[in-house]
C-alpha cells in the first residue's frame, strides 16, 4: 500500500513539473488513444443498413426494394444471369436441357466424315444454331413439331451388330460403313450406315 502511494505521488509529480512539453504530449497520446478505440467500435445504426464494400452509404433495403421490383423485368426468351448492387439485374439467353427447339432446320451434310464434332456443328450455320440432341428432336415430336431427316449427335456407342459400331460415326470422322450414326427418320431414330449422306439436322431455341 504504502509502495502504491509513492507510484502515485511520484506520477502526480511528474504532471505538475513545470514542463509544459510532457504535459502536451501525455493530452496527444490520450487522444489518440481514444480516437482508435472509437473508430473501432461498431456502429449500430449502419450494421444491418449499408454494404460494406460498394461505397459509401450503398442502403441494403433500397438495394432489395430494387431488385425485388426488376425480378420479372427480363424480357420473354431471357433469364437472370447476374444481380447488380444497385438492385438492375442483368439477362440473359437460357437453354432449357429438355425444352422443345422452336425450330429445326436441315443443314447440308454429308458422309459421317465430318471432321470431327467441330466439324459437325460447323455444319449449323444459321444464327444460334446448334447440332439436334437426341432429346432435343424427340421434344419436338412430343409437341408436333413437323417431321424431318438428318444426322444428329447420339453422344452414345453401341454395338449395332457383331461387325458394326454405333457411335457417331467414330465421333464424325468415318465414312466407313463399318461405322454408324444416328439418323432421326421423320419421327424416330434409325441407324444409318457412316458411308451415306444425310443432312444435319441443326436446333435453334
Amino acid at each position: 500500500m504504502i509502495k502504491m502511494k509513492k507510484i502515485l505521488k511520484k506520477g502526480k509529480k511528474f504532471l505538475l513539473e513545470k514542463n509544459s512539453e510532457r504535459v502536451v504530449f501525455i493530452a496527444i497520446f490520450l487522444f489518440l488513444i481514444s480516437v482508435v478505440v472509437y473508430s473501432a467500435a461498431p456502429n449500430p445504426g449502419h450494421l444491418t443498413t449499408e454494404v460494406e464494400g460498394y461505397g459509401a452509404d450503398a442502403n441494403l433495403q433500397d438495394t432489395l426494394d430494387d431488385l425485388q421490383e426488376n425480378l420479372d423485368s427480363c424480357p420473354d426468351g431471357k433469364a437472370i444471369i447476374g444481380v447488380n448492387i444497385d438492385g438492375t439485374v442483368n439477362c440473359g439467353g437460357v437453354t432449357a436441357v429438355w425444352g422443345a427447339p422452336t425450330t429445326i432446320t436441315a443443314r447440308t451434310g454429308g458422309t459421317g466424315n465430318m471432321g470431327g464434332y467441330d466439324g459437325m456443328a460447323n455444319k449449323c450455320t444459321g444464327a444460334n444454331e446448334h447440332v439436334c440432341s437426341a432429346e432435343e428432336l424427340t421434344a419436338w415430336e412430343q409437341n408436333g413439331g413437323a417431321d424431318r431427316f438428318g444426322w444428329y449427335n447420339g453422344g452414345v456407342s453401341r454395338k449395332y451388330d457383331p461387325n458394326t459400331q454405333q457411335n457417331d460415326c467414330s465421333g464424325w470422322t468415318s465414312s466407313s460403313s463399318n461405322y454408324g450414326g444416328n439418323l432421326w427418320n421423320q419421327n424416330r431414330i434409325n441407324y444409318e450406315e457412316c458411308n451415306t449422306e444425310w443432312d444435319v439436322l441443326c436446333c435453334k431455341y
